[in-house]
C-alpha cells in the first residue's frame, strides 16, 4: 500500500471524526500507483480500529452489482435491456402493472424510471431496525398485482429501492439460483472478491463492523429477502478497491464489456443522469452511495483519470457526510479542486447552560421536553422518541436524526423564554414553561 494522499485524507476526515459523526471510518483510494487504505475510529465501541478487511454493509451500492449482473446477462444473450420484466416473472403468480399498455422493462427498472414508487405500499416491517427481512416474494407479488401506475415507464426519474430490487430477483429466477449465488457466479468469483457477500461466514462475521445510528447507539444489522438486490451486500475496503479498479479500467477482466454497458448514459436527466445502476457526475465520473440504519457508504470512480474511491462508515446520519467526503476524495484523486465536508460544527457547552435550556416547551396544544441525559441535551417528542441535540453555538443546536435546527431565545435579562424548531417542513415556535 502507498500513502501518497495521507495528509489530505486526514484533513478531510478530521471534522467527521472530531464531531463524532461515526464510530469508525475506512477510506480506500486506487489509482495507477496502487491502493491506499486509511482507517479511523473503532470497529465497535471500545474495540479495535477497522482496517481494509473489516466488513461493512454497503447498502445501495449493491445496486451497481445488480446492474453489472444484468449487463453480463445481456452480453451473454440471456436477456435484453428492453425486455418486458413480466416475461421473467411467473405469470401464474404475478401480473406486473403497466400504463396505457406501456410495459415496464429492465432498462426502466435499472435507471429508476419505471414509474414504480420508492417503496411498495404494503411494506410494513415487524422490526423497524431490520426493515427488509420480512418483505418476501409473496408481499412483492401482492403489491405488483394490486398497484395502479400513475405515469408511463420511462417518463421521469424517481429513486426506487423497490424497482431496483426487482431485476435481481427476476434474473436469479432466470438462472434458477439465489440472488447471492447469481452475484457470486457472475461478479465476485470473477473479480476474486472473497469478502463481498450477503451472508458472512463465521470467520467473516468476526471481522464485521458494528453499526450505529445517528446518535452512535448500536443498531441491528440489516437482512434482506426478495429485495436483497437493492441493498443487501456487505464488503470490505480491499474488495471494493478491486471492484473499482476494474470499473475504472485499471485492470482488465472478462467483465469489461458488461461494465462498459453499465457506464453508458442510459437515461439523461436534469436531476440525475443514469447509467445502469451508476449515477453520472460530469462526463467521466460514476458513483453511488448507500445507507442502512447503521452504515453509510460511497463508491465512485473516474473512467478518464482511472481512479477510484471507497468510503465505508459504521454510522448513519441524514447529512450525507460520507457522500460529501467521497465526492471530495474522487475530485482530489482526479486532480481537481474539491471542498471540505459541509457539516455543522459541534462545540462543547457548559453544564450551567444545559440546565438553563432544559425544560418543557409548548406550541399550541402540543409540547416537547428538553432533557439532560448523560451530559447532553435531548429533545423528547411523545410517540417519537428521544433525540440528542448537538450544539453548534451556545443557544443553537441541531439533530442528526433529521436536518432539524433548534434555536433558543432569551429575554433581556438572559432568561430562556422559548425555542424555534426549523426543518424542511418549516418553523415552529415554542414557549418555555416557567
Amino acid at each position: 500500500l502507498v500513502q501518497t494522499h495521507k495528509a489530505k485524507v486526514e484533513a478531510l476526515v478530521k471534522p467527521i471524526m472530531d464531531g463524532a459523526w461515526t464510530m469508525g471510518l475506512v477510506v480506500g483510494l486506487v489509482s495507477g500507483a496502487g491502493q491506499e487504505i486509511y482507517a479511523f475510529g473503532k470497529r465497535k465501541s471500545g474495540g479495535t480500529a477497522p482496517d481494509g478487511d473489516t466488513l461493512f454493509e454497503i447498502g445501495s451500492v449493491t445496486k451497481t452489482f445488480t446492474s453489472l449482473a444484468l449487463a453480463d446477462m445481456i452480453k451473454g444473450g440471456k436477456v435484453t435491456l428492453k425486455q418486458d420484466i413480466q416475461t421473467l416473472l411467473p405469470a401464474a403468480k404475478v401480473t406486473v402493472p403497466s400504463y396505457s399498455g406501456q410495459k415496464i422493462n429492465l432498462l426502466h427498472l435499472a435507471t429508476h424510471t419505471s414509474g414504480l414508487p420508492r417503496m411498495p405500499s404494503n411494506f410494513s416491517p415487524k422490526n423497524n431496525l431490520n426493515p427488509y427481512v420480512d418483505y418476501t416474494t409473496t408481499e412483492l407479488y401482492s403489491f405488483l398485482n394490486s398497484h395502479t401506475m400513475t405515469r408511463a415507464p420511462g417518463a421521469s426519474w424517481e429513486y426506487s429501492n423497490l424497482a431496483t430490487g426487482i431485476p435481481g430477483h427476476a434474473l436469479a429466477l432466470k438462472e434458477n439460483k439465489t440472488y447471492e449465488a447469481l452475484i457470486a457466479d457472475r461478479i465476485t468469483k470473477v473479480l476474486k472478491l472473497k469478502d463481498t457477500v450477503i451472508k458472512p461466514s463465521a470467520a467473516q462475521d468476526l471481522r464485521r463492523a458494528q453499526g450505529y445510528n445517528w446518535d452512535l447507539q448500536s443498531t441491528s444489522a440489516w437482512d434482506f429477502d426478495v429485495l436483497a438486490p437493492c441493498g443487501a451486500i456487505r464488503s470490505t475496503a480491499r474488495d471494493m478497491l478491486a471492484y473499482l479498479a476494474a470499473q475504472a479500467g485499471l485492470k482488465s477482466t472478462t467483465l469489461d464489456g458488461a461494465m462498459a454497458e453499465t457506464h453508458k448514459v442510459h437515461y439523461p436527466s436534469s436531476s440525475y443522469t443514469m447509467g445502469l445502476g451508476w449515477i453520472h457526475s460530469g462526463t467521466d465520473k460514476r458513483w453511488h452511495n448507500g445507507g442502512t440504519y447503521g452504515f453509510e457508504t460511497y463508491a465512485g470512480f473516474d473512467k478518464k483519470k482511472k481512479v477510484g474511491v471507497i468510503v465505508l462508515s459504521n454510522a448513519y446520519t441524514t447529512y450525507g457526510s460520507q457522500t460529501m467526503l467521497g465526492a471530495a476524495l474522487l475530485a482530489m484523486m482526479a486532480g481537481e479542486t474539491y471542498k471540505a465536508v459541509d457539516i455543522p460544527p459541534t462545540i462543547t457547552i457548559t453544564a450551567a447552560t444545559l440546565t438553563e435550556l432544559a425544560g418543557t416547551y409548548t406550541a399550541g396544544a402540543g409540547s416537547v421536553l428538553v432533557q439532560i441525559n448523560s451530559g447532553a441535551l435531548h429533545l423528547v417528542v411523545t410517540g417519537q422518541g428521544s433525540f440528542r441535540m448537538y450544539p453548534s453555538k451556545k443557544d443553537t443546536f441541531y439533530l442528526r436524526v433529521s436536518k432539524t435546527g433548534l434555536t433558543f431565545s432569551r429575554d433581556t435579562a438572559g432568561k430562556v423564554t422559548g425555542m424555534e424548531l426549523s426543518n424542511t417542513s418549516g418553523k415552529t415556535t415554542f414557549t418555555k414553561k416557567p
